[in-house]
């Protein structure tokens, strides 16, 4: 199924660090915060517990990235090259760029719902300088770590909320040309951010020319890729999904854009954002539409980490 423009909702979710610090046989976490050494060039920054999630910070000194990751680095919410901070690394996130190609002009307002790392809404804040920036984060303790560990910068239209963004999409009425859904500790995406009443308010968020985009498993948790994409498309009518690595990519907008223009629109983002990859060849071959939904889960106000997924 084709997409039509509107506003971008991406739900992002964490993938593998293979052999990462926190991995069987690495060093134990502490958790007083002090560093902690860790196998193959890698050091534990930060060992922190939240009342959303354990919190490991580690640096690769030889690659020289520094990645967020659950205490046994299990799953990586965001990565940062220290040399480039603006150049992504994760396969999802460059997956989730091409939502802007269904777009029909550049954003002007964006809604991040969920945090990591920072790394998309600081990589568009700055392609975009003129355009409104908003991130929603749950837990308190990330953005401050964001910001000390990971250089998420202060720039003006480029704000940060420290609330639910099950209850964030309620309260709010301006429309929003790119949504992003960041919000995940594992390998299935919040139940409370899965049903049909949080899509259908997250879609009316959504701004007449944008697209909503979403990053949902692949591998463990992949059962409940399809119902969610069904739930998608009962709300914005044309749904895309693309394979990432351990993760889909699925857009939904109101009208379809032809391929050869997402494709050609895809190429100039690349250039215009200085991507530094083929963001049109990770949007060549979309995979098949989602068959109908069962019911929806339960709503939850809290998140926690699920199982491992598939590494990438």
């Amino acid at each position: 199924m084709t997409l039509a423009p509107s506003a971008v909702l991406a739900v992002l979710l964490a993938v593998p660090l293979p052999g990462a610090a926190g991995a069987p046989g690495a060093a134990a976490p502490r958790r007083d915060g002090t560093p902690a050494a860790a196998p193959e060039g890698r050091v534990t920054l930060l060992s922190r517990t939240t009342p959303f999630q354990d919190l490991r910070v580690v640096e690769d000194a030889q690659e020289r990235v520094r990645f967020l990751c659950t205490d046994s680095c299990g799953y990586v919410q965001g990565a940062v090259s220290l040399d480039d901070p603006d150049r992504l690394l994760l396969s999802y996130m460059r997956t989730a760029v091409g939502g802007l190609a269904f777009l029909d002009a550049p954003p002007r307002r964006m809604l991040f719902l969920g945090m990591g790392v920072g790394v998309l809404p600081r990589l568009l804040s700055s392609r975009y300088p003129s355009a409104r920036v908003d991130v929603v984060e749950i837990d308190p303790a990330i953005p401050p770590i964001a910001r000390e560990l990971f250089g998420f910068p202060a720039r003006p239209g480029l704000e940060v909320h420290v609330a639910d963004a099950a209850e964030y999409v309620k309260e709010r009425n301006a429309p929003y040309d790119l949504v992003v859904l960041d919000a995940s500790f594992g390998p299935e995406v919040p139940a409370a951010l899965a049903t049909p009443e949080f899509l259908a308010r997250a879609a009316a968020l959504v701004s007449g020319g944008g697209a909503l985009v979403a990053n949902l498993p692949a591998g463990e948790g992949a059962a409940a890729t399809a119902p969610f994409l069904a739930r998608l498309a009962a709300v914005l009518p044309r749904v895309e999904a693309f394979r990432a690595d351990a993760n889909v990519v699925a857009v939904a907008t109101r009208r379809a854009v032809p391929r050869a223009t997402l494709l050609a629109r895809a190429r100039r983002l690349g250039g215009e954002l200085r991507l530094g990859y083929d963001l049109a060849a990770l949007l060549a071959s979309p995979l098949p539409a989602a068959p109908p939904p069962p019911p929806a889960p339960s709503p939850r106000r809290a998140y926690p980490p699920a199982g491992r997924p598939e590494a990438p």
